[in-house]
C-alpha cells in the first residue's frame, strides 16, 4: 500500500502501470514460446497409454506417474470424452504456470519490485549465474550467508514469491495483457478527453468524436505541421520542435519553440491552434526554451578520440561485440560519432565500410579503423574496429557501476525529472542533470557549415542555479549517458550552453541488433576478463 500511495502522489500511477503491463505482455509471449516448444516435445517424455501402449510400457516408472500427476501425457490432440478434456486442459494450465514461472525467474522479474519501480532488477546473466552473484543481488554478505541468517533466508522467501507472482500472472497469456494494454491506453485517453472540460464545447457530434478518438500526440504533430513554420519565420524563433515536456507539474505533448532572447516570449503565443478535419478548433501548448543558440555537434581539439591526422576530437562512449557483417569474425567496436571521425564535414560513408583504411586514435594511439557511419534523422553514429588486447587499456574505474543493460526514458521519467549524467574516455570530467525532455520531431544541429534535423532526442539540462546550463561541452560527442542505476540511456551528439542532446541507446541497440549478429553490450570496467 505505500507504494501505491507514493506513486499517485507523484501523479506517476498511470505510466507505471503501463509499462507493468507492457512487461508481462512480453515475458507472456516468451513463456508462451517455451510452453509451445515443451507441447511438442513433452509427448516423448511422457507417453499417453492409450494412443502409444508400447512406448508406453517401456517409460520408467517415474516418468509414468509424473505423466499422470502433472496430467502431461495428452497436451496436443483434443479428447472426445469431457473427462479426458478437462484433464488436457489442466495439463495445458500446468504447463502454462511452470514455463511462466521459469521466465520470470530467467528474467528476474521480482513482482514487488516490479510493482514498485515499474521494471524488473538489475541481474548479470554469464550462462549460468554464479553463487556469489545470488548473493550480491540480493544485498547479503557471504559471512550471513554461511551463518544462515534469518535475514538472508527472509530476502530469499521474498524474491521466490515475487518470481511466483510474476510466473503467475504471465501464465495468463499475451492476449489477456495485450487486451489489458490496448484498454489502459483507449481507457487513459478517454480519461484525458473527458476531464477536459474543452471536450464538449462542440458545436456537433462529429466535432466530439473527433476530438474523443485522437490522442494528445497527434494534436502536437498536427500543430508542428500546421503552426510550426509560422512560428519558425517569427523575430528571434531558432528552431521549433513537438515533444514530451513537464508543464505544471504534469508530462504534455507540447510545442517547443527555441528563441535566442526571453524578450521574445511576450510577443508569441501560448498556444498553437490546430485545424481538425471536422473543422473544429483545438489549442496545443507551446513552451518556449531561451538558448544562446541552436545545438553544435561538440567535437573539440584536445586529448581524445579522432581519425588519424585530424585535430578534431570526441569522446569514447562504451563497446560493442559482435560478429563482423563481412568477415563474420567476433570483433570489437568502439562507439562515437559520426561527426567526430568527419570533422564534422557530411559523411560520405552510410553504413559499413568495404576494406576500411582509415586509422582512428585515442590520445597518441592507434584504436582501430573505421568500420561503420550513419548519418540520418535518426543517427550519427561510428563504429571503430579494435582488437581486445586495445579493448583492455581502457578500462575505467570511475565507470564502475555502469551495466552492459539499456534503459528507454517514458514519460513517468519526464514527470520524475529523472538524474542523467555524462562520463566518457575524453577526461574525468562526470557531470549531471535532469532529463528535461523527449523531442520526437526533428531538431536542426550545426555541424559547421551546414544543418541537419536529427529526430527522437534526450534533452537533458542542469537548473540548479536557475538558469538551464549543459551537462557537456566541445568534445563530449560520443560520451554515454546514464540513469542512477548505471542503466544506459544515450550518447551525447549535440548541445548549447543550456541543453545537451543525447541519442538514445534503445534506438542504437535496436539498430545494432538487426545488423550485427551477436550483438551484446560490453562496459569498460568489465572488460579485464576478455
Amino acid at each position: 500500500m505505500k507504494t501505491f500511495i507514493l506513486l499517485q502522489a507523484q501523479g506517476d500511477l498511470e505510466p507505471v502501470w503501463k509499462t507493468i503491463v507492457i512487461t508481462l505482455f512480453v515475458l507472456s509471449m516468451i513463456s508462451e514460446r517455451l510452453a509451445n516448444f515443451l507441447k511438442l516435445n513433452l509427448q516423448v517424455w511422457f507417453p499417453d497409454p492409450r494412443r502409444d501402449p508400447g512406448y508406453y510400457a517401456k517409460a520408467s516408472p517415474w516418468r509414468q506417474r509424473l505423466g499422470r500427476k502433472l496430467k502431461l501425457k495428452n497436451l496436443m490432440r483434443v479428447e472426445e470424452e469431457e473427462g479426458e478434456e478437462k484433464e488436457r486442459v489442466g495439463g495445458i494450465i500446468n504447463l502454462a504456470i511452470f514455463c511462466g514461472i521459469l521466465v520470470a525467474i530467467m528474467a528476474n522479474a521480482d513482482f514487488f519490485y516490479l510493482l514498485s519501480t515499474g521494471h524488473t532488477r538489475s541481474m548479470y546473466w554469464e550462462g549460468v549465474l554464479p553463487w556469489d552473484g545470488w548473493v550480491h543481488t540480493l544485498n547479503i554478505s557471504k559471512c550471513d550467508f554461511w551463518l544462515g541468517s534469518a535475514l538472508f533466508w527472509k530476502k530469499v522467501a521474498g524474491r521466490c514469491i515475487g518470481w511466483m507472482l510474476t510466473g503467475l500472472f504471465v501464465s495468463l497469456g499475451s492476449k489477456f495483457w495485450h487486451d489489458l494494454l490496448d484498454l489502459l491506453l483507449y481507457s487513459s485517453n478517454l480519461k484525458r478527453k473527458l476531464s477536459d472540460p474543452n471536450t464538449f464545447t462542440s458545436g456537433s457530434a462529429d466535432e466530439v468524436r473527433e476530438f474523443a478518438e485522437l490522442t494528445s500526440r497527434e494534436f502536437g504533430q498536427m500543430a508542428l505541421a500546421q503552426q510550426g513554420e509560422r512560428l519558425q519565420s517569427q523575430p528571434g524563433v531558432l528552431d521549433v520542435v513537438f515533444g514530451k515536456k513537464r508543464v505544471k507539474g504534469a508530462v504534455r505533448d507540447v510545442l517547443i519553440v527555441y528563441v535566442n532572447t526571453a524578450s521574445t516570449v511576450g510577443q508569441l503565443p501560448a498556444s498553437a491552434e490546430v485545424q481538425l478535419v471536422s473543422g473544429r478548433k483545438v489549442k496545443v501548448p507551446v513552451v518556449y526554451e531561451v538558448v544562446d543558440d541552436i545545438p553544435s555537434a561538440q567535437f573539440s581539439m584536445g586529448d581524445s578520440l579522432h581519425l588519424w591526422g585530424s585535430k578534431f576530437t570526441g569522446t569514447l562512449g562504451c563497446i560493442f561485440k559482435g560478429r563482423d557483417p563481412d568477415t563474420d569474425k567476433l570483433c570489437y567496436f568502439a562507439l562515437t560519432c559520426s561527426h567526430v571521425l568527419t570533422a564534422n564535414e557530411k559523411i560520405d560513408r552510410k553504413g559499413w565500410i568495404e576494406d576500411p583504411s582509415d586509422t582512428v586514435q585515442v590520445s597518441n594511439h592507434a584504436l582501430g579503423k573505421w568500420r561503420y557511419g550513419q548519418l540520418n534523422r535518426e543517427f550519427d553514429i561510428a563504429l571503430v574496429t579494435i582488437n581486445p588486447e586495445q579493448v583492455k587499456k581502457y578500462k575505467d574505474p570511475l565507470a564502475v557501476n555502469l551495466q552492459p543493460r539499456v534503459r528507454h526514458l517514458t514519460e513517468a521519467d519526464i514527470s520524475r525529472q529523472i538524474i542523467l549524467s555524462r562520463y566518457g574516455t575524453r577526461d574525468t570530467r562526470l557531470s549531471s542533470g535532469k532529463l528535461s525532455a523527449l523531442l520526437e520531431s526533428e531538431i536542426q544541429i550545426r555541424y559547421g557549415s551546414y544543418l541537419h534535423g536529427i529526430a527522437g532526442l534526450i534533452q537533458i539540462t542542469n537548473s540548479d542555479g536557475g538558469t538551464p546550463k549543459a551537462i557537456s561541452s566541445n568534445g563530449d560527442s560520443g560520451s554515454l549517458v546514464y540513469d542512477d542505476d548505471g542503466l544506459l540511456v544515450g550518447i551525447i551528439v549535440a548541445g548549447n550552453e543550456s541543453y545537451s542532446y543525447a541519442i538514445p541507446m534503445a534506438t542504437i541497440e535496436r539498430k545494432f541488433r538487426t545488423i550485427l549478429p551477436d550483438f551484446e553490450i560490453i562496459i569498460l570496467p568489465n572488460l579485464s576478463a576478455l
